[in-house]
């Protein structure tokens, strides 16, 4: 914890992002890898393996965009940097690893953006004029990945808008559900090349002695995900016992798939169904 504080107070963040706890949950999530990284590990190939077999053979001259790239723990950056000329990597902000990282990788490009566009109105929020309307914007490029990003588009920003006493949580609800609806949406709409949809949907609290799921918590309620996204699922431990509990795993019920006009790949399914609502 004293080192995570110390790398807090000196890593350069914009401000705004410090105060609403973008640099605190890069470095979190950071500590958490080191501490379950074996746990992490079949969930983080699968995810790779994932992304590059719904590529297929998109390679050559091209650009790819991958929304949500974070610590690069699930992404393929190497072989997205073999297969398109052009690898843009968003976030809201770019850690100094990932910084360094990609400095030798020519091609790629770091842009520290919100996927939700709703944070330059972030005013009407906090003098409880209103929410505003969410307007996710895409780079331009001939693929997308949006790399498990979907779940936390809210998470910040609905804690801030609650924290005011403004909103109510109904309210607040709604407008979650819209945020991720609109980035479902925007990746539906892309053309001249596959979107993909990288993203955890179900936690769940599994018994560590009987195996029995204890309680089942959706983390895109009221979203509604293309068909062909839910046709390859896994499990993610991610906080194995003792890691939040001594008594259960913290799971997380993940899917991938295309959302653009392609055809469903076949059904590739670890053995944990999908409980999301689609289309």
């Amino acid at each position: 914890m004293l080192m995570e504080a110390l790398r807090h107070a000196l890593i350069r963040c914009p401000p705004p992002l410090k105060a609403m706890g973008v640099l605190y949950d890069l470095l979190a999530l950071e500590s958490r890898y080191r501490r379950c990284r074996a746990a992490w590990e079949p969930h983080l190939q699968q995810a790779r393996a994932g992304m590059l077999d719904l590529l297929g053979s998109q390679t050559g001259r091209g650009s790819i965009a991958v929304l949500g790239s974070g610590l690069l723990l699930d992404i393929p950056l190497d072989e997205l940097c073999r297969r398109f000329d052009r690898v843009v990597l968003v976030d809201l902000f770019h850690m100094p690893a990932v910084r360094r990282r990609c400095a030798s990788l020519p091609g790629v490009e770091l842009v520290e953006t919100d996927l939700t566009g709703v944070m330059v109105h972030w005013g009407t929020v906090q003098s409880g004029q209103e929410l505003p309307v969410p307007v996710p914007g895409l780079p331009q490029a001939d693929a997308v990945i949006s790399a498990n990003i979907l779940s936390q588009l809210s998470f910040r920003l609905a804690g801030h808008a609650f924290a005011t006493g403004l909103w109510t949580p109904d309210a607040l609800a709604c407008w979650e559900c819209a945020l991720k609806q609109a980035h479902v949406d925007a990746l539906s709409r892309h053309q001249g090349g596959p979107a993909i949809l990288l993203t955890d949907h179900t936690r769940i609290l599994r018994s560590i002695v009987s195996g029995e799921d204890l309680t089942r918590s959706p983390l895109l309620s009221g979203v509604v995900l293309p068909e062909a996204v839910c046709q390859r699922t896994w499990a993610w431990t991610i906080a194995p016992a003792p890691e939040e509990s001594r008594r259960h795993d913290v799971v997380h019920q993940v899917c991938i798939g295309r959302v653009d006009a392609a055809p469903p790949p076949p059904v590739q399914d670890s053995g944990v169904a999908a409980s999301v609502q689609t289309r």
